[in-house]
């Protein structure tokens, strides 16, 4: 006899109700569909049932689940074989009985049938392998492969189960240091976003516990690297403000200096951090601080290039100019050549006519020669 001592705990709960009450065609008909529902799960296709959900995710040239490696030709025939047993019950128990009222099945058939699907259809689903058969995603991924295009990141990601991609980016965040500079951008924040507001948190909090103790190293220029700046705005504020200090202070200490070995222009070494951040620096608690100080570094020569190089996309930025107006024009009746550089370019790399209040000021200087040495005085 089934009962719930006998058979799958979750599986009984599926079943259950409808057995007790001896409805035994409602009984295998929540069968059908329990199965159906953990294969959407485990394959993550939510959008295709019965038939079609079936042929697609146990199909013989793309199948999206393994029961086993599918490489010999005895595996390759258990794995299409289960999928046309999978597929039988589909079609010769759930798709009559959903139509036709007047079919009716004994408890001994009924039995037979729960207990086949109990101790052999389950056991194999559980055991399903996503497409791949790949032990260590992120090996294959970070170590084993050297193309990261959108189109092979989307696939590697179709292929991943639900469970495997949280444990995938638990890795990613205790390995970053290990995963090369300038790559796998996409894969990794299409990754997060892909998981569930349970597990986002959780990484959320590994993240806090490996950045508290970040210095300027290797670890943390590879998280300003790989990860999408929004989020930022997710961590904890006090590991935030800790870096965001630390940048600062790199961007106070940054300026365009002559090698002495090379006799050739180089960042100053303690503003090397700064240069991994300057998309980040908007979502900084203390953005407007670090514009202030930006600003006033375009008062100096060797400040000024550095500024131009590092952060370009932020003092060109439309807004920036006008709320600094006032500061500009000053600097441009002072007759400071970067000041007149910095309207220059944006006036003439756009048609806004809210720049035409620099227009008055910048003729005046607009034939200003780059000087040998800038003064050290500040014009506001």
């Amino acid at each position: 006899m089934i009962n719930k001592e006998n058979i799958d705990k979750e599986f009984w709960k599926a079943i259950g109700t409808h057995y007790e009450k001896e409805c035994y065609e409602d009984t295998l008909k929540d069968a059908c569909l329990y199965i159906i529902e953990l294969i959407q799960e485990k394959s993550e296709n939510y959008d295709l049932d019965g038939e079609k959900l079936i042929n697609n995710i146990f199909s013989e040239k793309n199948p999206k689940l393994l029961i086993n490696k599918n490489q010999t030709n005895s595996e390759k025939d258990e794995q299409r074989g289960y999928g046309y047993i999978i597929k039988g019950l589909i079609c010769a128990i759930r798709n009559p009985l959903s139509h036709n009222k007047n079919i009716k099945y004994s408890k001994e058939t009924t039995d037979s049938i729960l207990l086949f699907i109990n101790f052999y259809i389950l056991p194999k689903l559980d055991d399903t392998k996503e497409f791949g058969y790949v032990d260590n995603w992120f090996d294959f991924v970070f170590l084993d492969n050297d193309n990261d295009s959108e189109k092979i990141s989307n696939k590697i990601l179709d292929s991943i189960n639900k469970k495997d991609k949280f444990t995938l980016m638990k890795n990613i965040v205790e390995n970053l240091s290990q995963i090369k500079e300038g790559k796998y951008f996409y894969f990794i924040n299409t990754l997060y976003e892909s998981l569930s507001l349970k597990c986002k948190n959780e990484i959320i909090v590994i993240l806090n516990r490996k950045l508290i103790k970040a210095k300027d190293d290797r670890y943390l220029r590879m998280f300003f690297n790989h990860f999408d700046p929004k989020i930022w705005n997710e961590l904890d504020g006090l590991v935030t403000v800790r870096i965001e200090e630390m940048v600062t202070d790199s961007i106070r200490s940054g300026k365009i200096v002559i090698s002495q070995y090379s006799k050739k222009e180089e960042l100053a070494d303690a503003a090397s951090l700064s240069t991994w951040v300057h998309d980040w620096i908007k979502y900084f608690s203390n953005y407007d601080v670090i514009k202030e100080i930006l600003l006033r570094k375009i008062n100096n020569k060797e400040e000024a290039k550095y500024v131009f190089k590092y952060f370009y996309s932020t003092v060109y930025d439309h807004e920036f100019i006008l709320e600094n107006s006032s500061e500009i024009i000053k600097g441009l009746k002072k007759k400071k050549y970067y000041f007149k550089e910095l309207i220059e370019t944006a006036m003439f790399f756009g048609d806004d006519t809210s720049f035409d209040i620099f227009r008055e000021e910048y003729e005046k200087v607009k034939d200003l020669k780059e000087p040998e040495v800038e003064p050290e005085e500040y014009p506001f």
